[in-house]
C-alpha cells in the first residue's frame, strides 16, 4: 500500500487575472498535505504574474514565459512536476470542496493498481441557475469527459506520450483515448470533483468536434459509426446555438443538459 503520494496539481493560464485567484485559493485550501502546486503561465500581460507573485509561498514551482499555447504548457509542468499523481486544473476552474485531492489520494492508496481515476465535473456559466453535472455515464471508447476531472499517474505519459500539440483543443482527448484503447480503463470516483469554467479553448466547440472526430480515427481508425455520430453532434451543436441565442429558450436547454447527464451506470471501473 503507498502512503501519501505526491500529488502535482498544474494550472497552465494566459491572461487569467479575473479567474486565477479563484482557482489558487481551492488549491491551497485542500486537506491533503503532500502536493506541490506548479503555475505555467504564457507570458500574460494582464497582471496575472502578480496574483501568481501574491500566491508564491503556496507554489512550488512557476514560471512565466512564451509558449506554444495550451498543450504545450501542460507539457511543461507535467515534465516539472514531481508527483506520482497529477491533475489539471485550468485558471478558471475550482476544486468543488477541500477533500477532492485526498479523495483521489484515498483511492491510489487503496488501490495501488489503479493508474487513473475521475470524478464529477459541475460545468457553470455564469447564465444558468447552477452547473450542469457531467460524468455520471460510465465512459466508453470516446471518453466524453473533461480532463479536470481526471487524476492519473505520471507514467502514463510514458506509455502515451505526452499531449500532442498538433491539435489544439482535444490533445487531452487524443490522449485520454489513447490510454483507454491501451487498456487502462479508468476508476470512477462518485464525488463532485471540479467546477469548470465554461469559454475557454475547448469551447471553441465546432474546431473541438473537427479534432475530437480526427482523435477518434487516429486512435480507432475510420468508421462509418463515428463519422455519423459526428454529424449528429454537429446537428446537436446547431439546435444548441438556436436555444443559446434566444434567451427565453435557455431554462429549456438547461432542462435538456441536466437530464443528458443524469443517468448513472458505474462499476468499478468502465467495460469495452
Amino acid at each position: 500500500m503507498i502512503k501519501n503520494p505526491l500529488i502535482s496539481i498544474i494550472t497552465v493560464t494566459y491572461n487569467a487575472a479575473g479567474t486565477l485567484e479563484e482557482t489558487i485559493k481551492s488549491v491551497i485550501s485542500q486537506d491533503y498535505d503532500n502536493f506541490e502546486y506548479i503555475v505555467i503561465d504564457g507570458g500574460s500581460a494582464d497582471g496575472t504574474a502578480d496574483i501568481i507573485k501574491k500566491y508564491a509561498g503556496h507554489i512550488t514551482y512557476w514560471v512565466s514565459e512564451p509558449d506554444g499555447g495550451i498543450y504545450d504548457a501542460m507539457n511543461k509542468g507535467i515534465r516539472a512536476a514531481k508527483g506520482e499523481i497529477v491533475n489539471l486544473l485550468n485558471a478558471g476552474d475550482r476544486y468543488a470542496s477541500c477533500d477532492v485531492v485526498s479523495s483521489f489520494a484515498g483511492h491510489f492508496i487503496s488501490d495501488p493498481k489503479s493508474r487513473w481515476a475521475y470524478g464529477l465535473v459541475g460545468l457553470y456559466n455564469g447564465k444558468d441557475p447552477e452547473p450542469v453535472v457531467i460524468g455520471r455515464k460510465k465512459l466508453d471508447r470516446y471518453v466524453e469527459h473533461c480532463h479536470q476531472g481526471f487524476f492519473y499517474r505520471k507514467d502514463l505519459h510514458e506509455d502515451y506520450g505526452y499531449y500532442d500539440v498538433t491539435y489544439k483543443i482535444a490533445a487531452d482527448h487524443y490522449f485520454m483515448l489513447k490510454v483507454y484503447k491501451g487498456g487502462d480503463k479508468p476508476f470512477f470516483l462518485d464525488k463532485l470533483a471540479v467546477y469548470y469554467l465554461l469559454g475557454g479553448e475547448s469551447d471553441r466547440r465546432l474546431e473541438a468536434l473537427a479534432e475530437e472526430k480526427r482523435a477518434q480515427e487516429e486512435v480507432f481508425g475510420r468508421s462509418a459509426a463515428n463519422s455519423i455520430r459526428y454529424i449528429i453532434k454537429l446537428g446537436s451543436y446547431g439546435i444548441r446555438k438556436i436555444f443559446e441565442n434566444i434567451n427565453i429558450l435557455r431554462p429549456v436547454l438547461f432542462f435538456i443538459r441536466k437530464i443528458k447527464h443524469r443517468s448513472k451506470n458505474h462499476g468499478r471501473g468502465t467495460d469495452d
